[in-house]
């Protein structure tokens, strides 16, 4: 059966971010961060040439489609970044990325115009995204968890020393247990709050009974996977988003809080008593404070535009003896990068989305908030985040 052009793009669309999260190539130097960037940056750029060709070669009323304040912000902070990265100390550096993250204006622009094009297909053809994109997001979910599932079975039980570790601790298809923590919160909520595809042929009890055990079995991978990964961020971020969608219910609000946080506390306690032998590591990144700090006085001596992306490792201190790249804090990273402007910019952003998108999208932007605070992030998550802001509701 042939697919309308639509129907192409969403394939197309689905397709690459089904398969971003899981895409890794051990033979070349960043095996991990490098393949999801060049399929993010390529994947996207081919598919807006695209809907280019297909509004070239049908007759789509474009002109008439006016520009909506969500994009106007956008569009006004990806000139801003853009400005602030030609005024930056290493302009190339901030164009192209740098060979460990690739988070520079090339990837911040192949997100901007994966929001474009969502945003296009929702407000000029009228097809309203969250429920065509919810199973490539349960999907791609499912086959992470289950990889790093797989992965810590074999590492902390059986002490495969053939599986790719980061400091002791799984890595998944993310390579670094932060990301991969990380995308697995941001993605729970759509677990938590998935409807089961309801089947006509199907008794309504059996619809229901199936969809909560395909559910129970996904938040299970899901929340063992992020607590395999011991990333104190992703823990923290699952824990409130747990919490927040109990809060949600009408009723026995109380008594499922207390048993959440009490499981919680049960969690913490067995790592700090050494009871797992994975439950305790160290890194140099505990004293986050020090990169912190740095940041903010760098921030005081070029507060306007900032010093361009992935320049953090150009003014951080050299005597501190450490190599530092990222501010881990994502709002510091942009004051560094962009300045007050575009701090401004990107907090209208999320505002102005927060208030317009259904409850799971917040809630997941909520975790992406969350997480962003402590720990650099990853391609996935970045574009996840774009991909998300396509939710809101079109004013």
């Amino acid at each position: 059966m042939r697919l309308s052009r639509g129907k192409f793009f969403d394939q197309l669309l689905k397709f690459l971010l089904l398969i971003l999260p899981l895409i890794y190539f051990s033979q070349v130097e960043n095996s991990y961060e490098l393949p999801k960037f060049l399929l993010f940056v390529v994947g996207i750029w081919v598919l807006g040439g695209i809907k280019v060709w297909q509004c070239l070669t049908k007759k789509d009323n474009l002109q008439s489609s006016s520009i909506d304040r969500l994009t106007i912000l956008v569009l006004t902070y990806g000139m801003i970044v853009l400005f602030s990265d030609f005024l930056g100390l290493d302009p190339r550096t901030s164009i192209l990325g740098s060979k460990f993250r690739y988070q520079g204006f090339v990837t911040l622009a192949s997100g901007i115009l994966l929001f474009l094009l969502m945003h296009y297909r929702r407000k000029v053809e009228k097809k309203e995204g969250l429920i065509l994109y919810e199973s490539v997001i349960l999907g791609s979910n499912f086959f992470v968890s289950l990889v790093a599932l797989w992965q810590g079975v074999r590492v902390y039980f059986f002490n495969d020393l053939s599986i790719p570790t980061y400091q002791g601790r799984i890595i998944g298809t993310m390579g670094n247990p932060n990301f991969l923590g990380g995308y697995l919160a941001l993605t729970l909520p759509f677990v938590l709050l998935w409807n089961f595809d309801k089947k006509q042929s199907l008794p309504k009890f059996v619809k229901h009974l199936l969809g909560l055990g395909l559910k129970a079995i996904l938040v299970a991978m899901s929340l063992g996977a992020i607590f395999l990964s011991m990333s104190r961020g992703a823990i923290l971020t699952s824990g409130v988003v747990l919490l927040t969608w109990l809060l949600s219910f009408k009723k026995s609000q109380v008594l499922i809080t207390l048993l959440v946080v009490g499981l919680l506390i049960i969690c913490i306690s067995i790592q700090q008593a050494g009871l797992l032998r994975f439950g305790k590591r160290e890194s140099i990144w505990e004293n986050r404070y020090l990169i912190w700090n740095e940041g903010l006085k760098a921030v005081v001596r070029r507060p306007i535009l900032g010093y361009g992306q992935e320049n953090f490792e150009l003014i951080f201190p050299q005597e501190r003896n450490m190599k530092v790249d990222n501010a881990h804090n994502l709002f510091l990273e942009i004051l560094v990068s962009s300045g007050i402007v575009g701090l401004i910019i990107y907090l209208a952003i999320l505002i102005e989305t927060l208030r317009n998108v259904p409850f799971v999208v917040k809630l997941s932007l909520l975790a992406f908030l969350i997480r962003a605070q402590f720990n650099p992030l990853s391609i996935t998550e970045i574009a996840l985040f774009w991909f998300s802001l396509n939710f809101a509701k079109i004013k």
